[in-house]
């Protein structure tokens, strides 16, 4: 019984060697990828001609302040000076529901260098930011759409905070 067990113990060993000889990856087409970075920059290629290609603008420059810094919207008279007949300053828009952020401090949450309008193209901004809390509703609450959209303010509408 003892040469049983002893042959029985060989012919398993026999079958997991020879399969732990074989790769289990080898038949996987994964081996024949290039490494990860030569992908990754024949995709940011592709989609640079895929812009290119789709008329998507390049960023605007960006804005003078950074993210996380502290400014304070000017006061109604000194942004009233930038702005044309139209309520508009280099084609951005001053919303009524703006108006309610004039003199106050606010941190700038995200630089914008491009965004998309009305009719879904994208269009360049330069110098233009998105504060923290600064939504379509006003500071007081009481005006807006309903849809807590964001308020870009340029930066001639801002100055660091003291």
């Amino acid at each position: 019984m003892a040469v049983e067990e002893s042959r029985f113990t060989r012919t398993t060993e026999l079958r997991c060697g020879s399969a732990a000889n074989r790769c289990q990856y080898k038949s996987l087409p994964l081996r024949d990828l290039p490494p990860l970075g030569v992908v990754r920059r024949a995709r940011i290629a592709r989609e640079g001609l895929r812009e290119r290609r789709a008329d998507v603008p390049a960023p605007g420059r960006p804005s003078r302040f950074a993210e996380g810094d502290w400014v304070r919207v000017k006061d109604e008279a000194t942004v009233r000076t930038t702005l044309d007949a139209k309520d508009r300053h280099r084609g951005l828009w001053f919303t009524g529901s703006q108006w309610s952020y004039c003199g106050g401090v606010y941190q700038v949450e995200r630089v914008v260098r491009r965004m998309i309008d009305d009719h879904y193209r994208v269009r360049r901004l330069s110098g233009t930011v998105a504060l923290a809390g600064a939504t379509c509703h006003g500071a007081d609450g009481t005006q807006g759409c309903g849809l807590d959209c964001a308020l870009l303010f340029r930066d001639e509408w801002l100055e660091p905070a003291p």
